[in-house]
């Protein structure tokens, strides 16, 4: 059975023309010069000629969010209210890079100082979305620039309800990206040592080893996800977890991890021969 492919530039990056490849080899079809997902006057007609085979996207956030509201099926790996970090710390609690609190955006300035107290180093706290829609970037929160830094957050947030997630910062020597497929890593690379962008192919195997026992040991239900590792002075730690859809390929395997995901598209395809 053929695939329908929904590939979105940004997203892909340098890696477009080798996805775009192997894609070719598989006999699938690719989509990626017009904006299927865009809503705009006939989208959905367009989107409706794609239904009679499995249709997977790799794509951005807003991207996914369209495509889920279709009929395409499997449409994307991208389910954001499993992957956001209070979700999905239930499974991995103890493996977790941090041990978050959740509270709303308005509370973290009335509760500065308990922040700071119960979770500073240096009077530095750590502060991230707990939405898997980031609004904002993770970020260390100075307490000296802590207004201006607020500000902004709350800036790009826009809603003082949403949850935010704060922690103790931790210190991070290398990340891997992993992607998991089926709760097998289907691909690995570094892309970051020290804090500073380093993308290599290069994955050690206890790191590899690491993502499989947390998986086994939990009750995560994704089938297609993205995991981020850390290498600390503790060993490993989890991170986060990303969709499959929408998250970059740095330097895996391309080939290896579409193999993965398209045999999981395959079976998941679900033929919904009706209009929209």
């Amino acid at each position: 059975m053929t695939v329908n492919w929904i590939l979105e530039p940004k997203i892909l990056d340098d890696k477009l023309d080798e996805v775009k490849s192997v894609i070719n080899d598989f006999g699938d079809y690719a989509y990626e010069k017009e904006p299927y997902w865009q809503i705009k006057n006939g989208a959905k007609e367009k989107l409706s000629n794609l239904m009679d085979r499995p249709t997977l996207a790799l794509c951005s956030l807003g991207a996914a969010q369209f495509i889920n509201n279709t009929l395409l099926s499997p449409g994307v790996y991208c389910d954001l209210p499993s992957l956001k970090v209070s979700e999905y710390s239930r499974c991995f609690y103890d493996y977790m890079l941090n041990q978050y609190i959740y509270l709303p955006l308005w509370q973290i300035e009335k509760e500065k100082e308990k922040l700071y107290s119960l979770f500073g180093v240096n009077e530095e706290i750590f502060i991230r979305p707990n939405s898997a829609f980031k609004t904002f970037n993770g970020m260390i929160l100075s307490k000296v620039l802590f207004s201006f830094e607020l500000m902004d957050i709350n800036n790009l947030v826009k809603n003082p309800f949403e949850l935010v997630c704060v922690a103790t910062p931790k210190t991070i020597y290398r990340e891997w990206r992993l992607f998991i497929v089926r709760g097998c890593v289907v691909g690995a690379s570094q892309y970051k040592y020290k804090g500073k962008s380093e993308i290599l192919a290069d994955c050690p195997d206890f790191i590899k080893e690491f993502a499989e026992f947390v998986i086994s040991s939990s009750q995560f239900g994704e089938s297609c996800y993205c995991m981020d590792i850390a290498e600390t002075f503790f060993g490993p730690k989890i991170i986060e977890l990303n969709s499959f859809s929408c998250s970059g390929l740095y330097a895996c395997n391309v080939k290896d991890v579409l193999t993965a995901v398209r045999q999981v598209a395959v079976d998941d395809y679900v033929d919904n021969d009706i209009p929209f």
